[in-house]
């Protein structure tokens, strides 16, 4: 098997700072290191339209341990549009206005004593999902937003052997005829940012986004789309691989970047599915 050398380097929360997500089972995942017959976690993963569960991070890498979940997401539909909610972080105006049939999932974070804490992730747009949770005694808002095909912070973590990259790297000037990868970033809203550099911010540095915001998190689909090896891959940057925003911070995103994950993978399903209905003429 080829080397990983990015899978090897520590990140926060005794994770590695990018980690390869493999099927385990048809109901779940596993988050390895460089050494997949290793696992670190198990990710139970549902889909059962009986249940709003979607997704469950656990304590163990089995599903044969029957382990309690750390984190896990819950999906619901909005029934109504046109409502907003605005809060003030700091200098920052944090606003959700999810509208009718867009998702609403439900972040629960099991804490031992059974006090669970409740987090609402909105989807407020067909590209964007928004969260917010205390970190370190404040309250700070982060975006799950669909990556552009072409973005850097998901073409260089797509394949096992890809290099090391870090926040603060050099962005590279690169052609439309590169390869398209397709995943998502979490950026943090209300933290840390840079003067964006160049026309739309892109030269600004790798782990920002065009709008100079620090990004903390993103996920690539793989580009052997799990056929002998990972179905995903996930990097922390800047902030999010220090582990200064908490453990609560770095299980809440490896969860939900699961959680987009697999409702990407059943979106896709359903496409192809409707696709072969109007060819066959059934």
């Amino acid at each position: 098997m080829k080397p990983a050398p990015a899978l090897d380097i520590p990140g926060p929360h005794h994770l590695p700072n990018r980690f390869a997500v493999r099927t385990a089972g048809p109901s779940g995942l596993k988050i390895t290191g460089s050494n997949y017959k290793a696992p670190l976690h198990f990710l139970s993963k549902h889909a059962s339209p009986r249940s709003s569960l979607r997704c469950s991070l656990h304590s163990t890498a089995h599903k044969k341990d029957n382990s309690p979940a750390l984190v896990s997401v819950y999906k619901h539909q909005h029934r109504k549009s046109g409502w907003t909610t605005t809060t003030q972080i700091g200098n920052v105006k944090f606003t959700s206005s999810p509208g009718r049939g867009w998702e609403n999932y439900q972040i629960i974070l099991h804490r031992k004593a059974g006090n669970d804490e409740c987090i609402d992730m909105p989807q407020t747009s067909n590209k964007t999902h928004q969260f917010r949770m205390r970190v370190n005694g404040r309250e700070e808002g982060f975006e799950w937003i669909k990556g552009d095909s072409w973005m850097q912070e998901l073409r260089t973590i797509c394949k096992r052997e890809a290099p090391v990259v870090k926040t603060g790297m050099q962005r590279e000037k690169t052609g439309r005829l590169v390869s398209m990868v397709m995943g998502w970033v979490l950026v943090r809203v209300t933290g840390r940012a840079v003067q964006p550099v160049g026309k739309d911010g892109e030269g600004t540095p790798l782990g920002y986004d065009k709008q100079g915001r620090e990004i903390v998190a993103s996920w690539a689909f793989s580009r052997t789309r799990g056929f002998g090896g990972a179905v995903y891959f996930f990097q922390w940057w800047g902030s999010g691989a220090t582990g200064e925003l908490g453990e609560d911070f770095t299980r809440v995103a490896a969860t939900t970047g699961a959680t987009l994950y697999h409702e990407e993978v059943l979106r896709q399903a359903a496409e192809q599915r409707a696709r072969n209905k109007s060819q066959t003429g059934m």
